[in-house]
């Protein structure tokens, strides 16, 4: 690349990451079938809340869901999508997307605070190349993750301008997005709160964010969202009968997922004090760019412990911020997370901008010793982004009986639906029909009414016979005689 190509590209790299982002993010989205467990739950809690007009409670299979103890703001982005673009994959994932555009914006602005736009996109470029973020369960699927992430990274954003920075109308804004973080997925809302405070304390900054009225102010704010959702529910909510948990779902989301899924042990889940999963989960979510960020650990540590002297230099060092702050808001959570019980990998997806950004600080400090492992960068970047690319593309079927009986389900007038569907199964019919029925008492059947059988399963018919239209070892779909 010659110097004067360097300089238009440079001119332009903003608009070009906004196109490789929106290719990454938007590349076969509508294509790929709805996931069978936390997306499609999503998708058909959503139906449930338009076909029901209960925008308080979470509903599923026709009752209360009693499986999801989360506030709705996802659950209302997908309602609305639905609403205006169809019932289909590309809707359900929408606010997903979105949310993960804005989530890279954040990210971006947050960087550039301290650091270069150079910095800022070679940065975003090693996020973009990996699955943690435009992946399964975070910002292609129709999840709660995506814009947890969005809502974390946008108050942060904010509260960072007024902690390092002294713009002091901005922490309310922080306040508002932390607010809204909760309404995405309930106490994860607090995932940086712990390395907000250690980043404090380490710059000998502490005392400002404890006794400076503006974050009291601002944390009453942000107290308002969390206060006026349980105030909510306790007018409005239904009691959770067959919930192990509290009455309603501010007590159960409370009860079960801050205590219960990090305390209790379950067959099939991560154990508690497992520490693979502090290197599982990031080799999972940024294959190849993991194994750089944990050799920066050990390599961080070593120094550490042989330049005892430097270690107060580097946490007052202005020019070595943005690192500090990427290890505070990472360390916390990792740990956290490898400590309890049932984590999932994509837990992680909040600190995944801050591994990253320690990723490429390492790199360029390599780089300033060796111009050569510029180019091992390029080409590591360069084959890691075609990974993503292909793994993006490759498209999966969706259920066969799905696929198979389409029109069937389509042109009914109601299909009752007896026994227990699987998720993403249910989801489809609702995408194809949305007139079902719970219920395997079958009083008076019309004569294009349907019905979804699950195996093993016996309904209730006053009259008449059903011809079998289509089975298959887990369901049958019946059609009432002529």
């Amino acid at each position: 690349m010659t110097k004067a190509q360097h300089t238009i590209f440079w001119k332009y790299h903003r608009p070009v990451f906004a196109a490789l982002l929106l290719l990454f993010v938007f590349v076969k989205l509508g294509q790929h079938p709805v996931s069978p467990w936390d997306e499609a739950r999503t998708g058909v809690n959503a139906m449930e809340m338009l076909i029901n007009h209960d925008w308080v409670n979470l509903h599923y299979a026709g009752k209360p869901d009693n499986w999801r103890a989360k506030p709705p703001l996802v659950e209302w982005c997908v309602a609305a999508s639905f609403s205006v673009f169809g019932f289909n994959e590309l809707s359900l994932r929408l606010p997903s997307a979105i949310s993960i555009i804005l989530a890279f914006f954040f990210i971006y602005k947050i960087i550039t605070l301290y650091k270069s736009q150079k910095f800022a996109f070679w940065t975003c470029m090693i996020l973009l190349s990996a699955k943690g973020l435009i992946g399964w369960h975070i910002g292609r699927t129709g999840d709660h993750d995506a814009m947890l992430v969005f809502m974390l990274l946008g108050g942060l954003y904010f509260y960072l301008l007024w902690f390092d920075f002294d713009k002091k109308n901005k922490v309310y804004w922080a306040a508002l997005f932390f607010g809204l973080a909760f309404m995405a997925k309930g106490p994860a809302m607090a995932v940086y709160f712990p390395g907000i405070a250690m980043y404090a304390l380490l710059r000998g900054r502490f005392r400002k964010l404890i006794a400076s009225k503006e974050a009291w102010l601002a944390i009453l704010v942000c107290a308002v969202i969390p206060i006026a959702w349980y105030l909510i529910v306790n007018v409005f909510g239904v009691v959770m009968e067959d919930a192990s948990s509290g009455k309603n779902v501010v007590e159960w989301l409370f009860i079960y997922d801050i205590w219960e899924r990090f305390t209790e042990n379950e067959a099939g889940w991560k154990k508690a004090f497992e520490f693979d999963f502090f290197f599982y989960s990031i080799d999972k979510l940024l294959p190849i760019w993991g194994i750089v960020f944990f050799g920066v650990l050990a390599t961080g540590l070593g120094r550490f412990v042989y330049r005892k002297g430097k270690v107060k230099d580097f946490f007052s060092s202005e020019n070595e911020r943005l690192l500090l702050l990427s290890l505070c808001i990472y360390f916390p959570l990792a740990l956290f997370l490898a400590m309890a019980s049932k984590s999932h990998s994509w837990y992680m997806a909040p600190v995944l901008p801050f591994v990253g950004i320690i990723v490429f600080r390492s790199i360029t400090g390599y780089v300033q010793k060796c111009q050569k492992i510029a180019w091992i960068f390029y080409g590591l970047l360069a084959f890691t982004l075609v990974l993503q690319l292909v793994r993006l593309t490759e498209v999966k079927s969706k259920p066969e009986i799905i696929t198979n009986s389409s029109d069937l389900m389509t042109k009914a007038d109601s299909i009752y639906v007896v026994g227990t569907i699987e998720q993403d199964v249910l989801l489809y019919i609702y995408f194809q029909n949305q007139r079902l029925v719970f219920k395997k008492d079958i009083q008076k059947p019309k004569h294009n009414d349907l019905v979804f059988l699950a195996s093993g399963q016996q309904m209730d018919y006053h009259g008449g016979n059903f011809d079998v239209e289509y089975e298959n070892e887990k369901y049958k779909i019946l059609k009432i005689k002529n």
